[in-house]
């Protein structure tokens, strides 16, 4: 299996790999003595189902366990609302919704003086702001 190694977006003790071809993915520990290389993303765990984001050739590719989505610049937007201290999370491509996700805030927001910024503890806020910018295709596009 080829498999690529995210970090985690809350948490530094855990990594997941994760099959760009299948979808496969498992969370396993992040060992230092890792060979593996970390490639350029990171995913969370929202009640066992794996959300994320990693390089690719063609540009940035958002996952939801199996299902991949190439993010177009101009073709794709989120929303992001909160609901009763619940976030929900919307990715479109044109006006078509292909990931909904609800989950509760970061628990680590306000957690020391480097989390006080929301978008530094909300990888779909992170997302959402992020999509309206030339420099984040530059960055999920490998050369």
């Amino acid at each position: 299996m080829n498999y690529i190694y995210l970090a985690n977006d809350e948490r530094g003790d855990i990594i997941l790999a994760y099959n760009p071809d299948s979808g496969e993915s498992k969370e396993i520990e992040n060992s230092r003595s890792r060979e593996e290389k970390m490639e350029r993303g990171y995913y969370t765990n929202i009640e066992g189902n794996f959300y994320g984001i990693y390089a690719s050739v063609s540009g940035p590719i958002f996952f939801k366990n199996e299902s991949r989505y190439l993010l177009s610049r101009g073709s794709c937007r989120a929303t992001l609302e909160t609901e009763n201290n619940i976030n929900h999370f919307t990715l479109y491509s044109g006006e078509t919704a292909i990931v909904s996700v609800s989950y509760q805030p970061s628990q680590y927001k306000d957690y020391d003086n480097w989390s006080s910024d929301e978008e530094l503890t909300d990888m779909f806020l992170r997302i959402k702001n992020a999509l309206e910018t030339d420099r984040f295709f530059e960055f999920y596009t490998q050369n």
